[in-house]
């Protein structure tokens, strides 16, 4: 076979093989070395972190909100059924914790735009989440519009009575007073991850 024959050969070899990526937009949070999917944005919508097709091995996760913070490989990823006996996954990040911060999977170069809540956002939230176990410690970090509709996202950490700790994504709506959540992830809430 001659050389200009194996070009089209080696380019449809290098097309049909399948490429392994991360896909974007997956955004969590690390606690205790465990990189903890709450929610995925693609597209200007938010959407669920599926366990059973999406993969965390291999991507670098980096501060979402905060341009030169942390970054770091997520270096292997462990399967577990999360308290409603649904497929769940956690990336490892051996010797990583932050209390403050969300970390977004192969974000780029530049943060995610965000802000500082404002203090009327914040009372709003907490009193939606008045009779809420997770209201008593709620630490409201970061204030965004991802999907561009003019409705606040706040991004939160709480800890309950219990002892576990966790983070929260919700969404304004055009009520007064009213709050959708996109994300709730629990870490030594009911069942923990092997």
């Amino acid at each position: 076979m001659t050389s200009s024959a194996l070009v089209p050969l080696l380019l449809l070899v290098a097309a049909s093989a399948p490429v392994r990526s991360t896909q974007p937009g997956v955004i969590g949070y690390v606690e205790q070395g465990r990189f903890h999917p709450l929610l995925v944005v693609a597209a200007a919508q938010f959407g669920p972190f599926d366990a059973r097709t999406m993969t965390l091995t291999g991507a670098v996760a980096r501060d979402a909100f905060a341009d030169g913070g942390a970054e770091f490989p997520i270096q292997a990823e462990r399967e577990y059924a999360d308290p409603n006996g649904e497929p769940a996954k956690y990336g490892l990040a051996p010797g990583r914790s932050y209390a403050a911060a969300f970390f977004a999977l192969s974000r780029g170069a530049k943060p995610l735009p965000s802000s500082a809540p404002t203090p009327e956002l914040v009372q709003s939230f907490l009193r939606f989440l008045a009779d809420d176990e997770r209201a008593s410690e709620v630490s409201a970090l970061y204030a965004t519009d991802l999907d561009g509709d003019g409705k606040m996202e706040l991004w939160s950490a709480y800890r309950r009575a219990s002892g576990g700790t966790g983070r929260m994504v919700w969404e304004q709506r055009a009520q007064a007073g009213a709050w959708v959540e996109l994300a709730d992830r629990c870490y030594g809430c009911s069942v923990s991850p092997n």
